[in-house]
């Protein structure tokens, strides 16, 4: 039988767009939604469980974990970056990917192996200090190729994911990109902007979010942050504009808060 040669490492430069598929953690499938920007920025979020059904998997982000890769990071086939776990009342529930990363961070490599040419899907590896995750993510592209503009970001939404949102938080982000929340339980307030990324050709939003005011047990979450956003289906053959958003901040301990906001109708 002919064994065909491995693929060539893939350039990041040709890499660059939104995925959702798995990341396999110690043999079980979760489900990963990434940004990778054409600066090299790319944030990786893990929820689960994975159920190849073409959604957007919805779970609190406690039961999370994230790999985030700092913005301008060198072309190529490998970037340096950070896991970041959770903490908080939901995290180490069992069956969640955070189980054995409450509470930690640690410095992990990402590396693109191969591309499937027919589906356009990233194949790779991420490791840490213990372990080597790997994942196969296909491309969604409904809103990517857009360019990114405010008056098409701008409205309202209902954060479904971020742990301290619930029930019922409406984040808005007007028509200058400025944005707010404020959670009704556990008094967590965000204050933010969206600007378009670089020359704006692609639909990814730089976001700087300062989150403040939240009470025990998400006080951990009050911090500066920096991130991306971009507008998003709810399936991979939708057309409503959802909006996900990864946020990060690295002072004075790596921290990550992923949402996603469901668009409220005018």
């Amino acid at each position: 039988m002919h064994t065909p040669a491995p693929a060539p490492p893939l350039n990041r430069s040709e890499a660059d767009g939104r995925y959702v598929g798995t990341v396999t953690i110690d043999g079980i499938d979760y489900f990963g939604d990434a940004l990778i920007a054409p600066n090299g920025e790319t944030h990786l979020y893990i929820g689960g469980p994975y159920d190849d059904g073409g959604n957007i998997q919805l779970t609190t982000d406690a039961g999370s974990i994230d790999f985030v890769a700092p913005f301008n990071t060198p072309s190529g086939n490998s970037v340096l970056g950070g896991v970041i776990g959770r903490n908080g009342e939901d995290c180490g529930a069992p069956g969640s990917p955070s189980a054995r990363w409450c509470g930690r961070g640690s410095t992990a490599r990402m590396i693109l192996e191969s591309v499937d040419s027919e589906s356009g899907a990233i194949h790779g590896e991420i490791t840490d200090h213990d372990e080597t995750w790997t994942f196969d993510l296909t491309p969604w592209s409904n809103y990517y190729d857009m360019p990114a503009r405010l008056d098409a970001l701008g409205g309202q939404y209902m954060d479904e994911v971020t742990p301290f949102a619930h029930p019922g938080t409406v984040f808005t982000i007007d028509a200058d990109g400025r944005a707010f929340f404020q959670s009704p339980a556990y008094f967590c307030t965000g204050n933010g902007t969206f600007t378009p990324l670089g020359d704006g050709e692609t639909n990814i939003f730089a976001v700087e979010m300062s989150i403040a005011n939240c009470d025990y047990p998400y006080s951990q979450y009050n911090r500066d942050y920096h991130g991306l956003a971009t507008l998003s289906p709810s399936d991979y053959w939708a057309y409503d504009t959802n909006v996900r958003v990864w946020l990060a901040s690295s002072s004075p301990d790596w921290t990550a808060v992923t949402m996603w906001g469901r668009r409220i109708p005018d």
